[in-house]
């Protein structure tokens, strides 16, 4: 069954609608402040290597900070070249399924 990787647990925010995508697993139980944002980075992504995170069925849901999303898309897309990401729709009180690749390339035909 497909994994659902949240950075962060945030206990304002009802993730129970992103359930429907998989099971529901955190990167980071502790808060992480956007003032420390490479150790938090780093933290990430040694999570997701270790949970043997797979791009081509689990998801990435982006909720938390801003700043720590932003450096944490990035990372994330230079290690995996593309993964796929739950973005909340708050119109429609759902999640919705997105990918995030990697933008730049060294051939454009690549």
């Amino acid at each position: 069954m497909p994994r659902v990787f949240f950075p962060v647990k945030i206990d304002k925010f009802d993730i129970s609608p992103a359930e429907k995508f998989g099971d529901i697993t955190f990167l980071s139980k502790d808060y992480i402040s956007p003032f420390n944002i490479n150790e938090a980075i780093w933290k990430f992504i040694n999570a997701l290597l270790q949970s043997e995170f797979n791009p081509e069925k689990d998801y990435i849901c982006m909720t938390g900070n801003s700043l720590i999303l932003c450096w944490f898309s990035i990372s994330v897309v230079s290690v995996f070249k593309k993964v796929k990401i739950l973005l909340f729709d708050s119109r429609a009180g759902e999640y919705q399924e997105k990918v995030l690749e990697k933008p730049w390339r060294k051939n454009p035909d690549e």
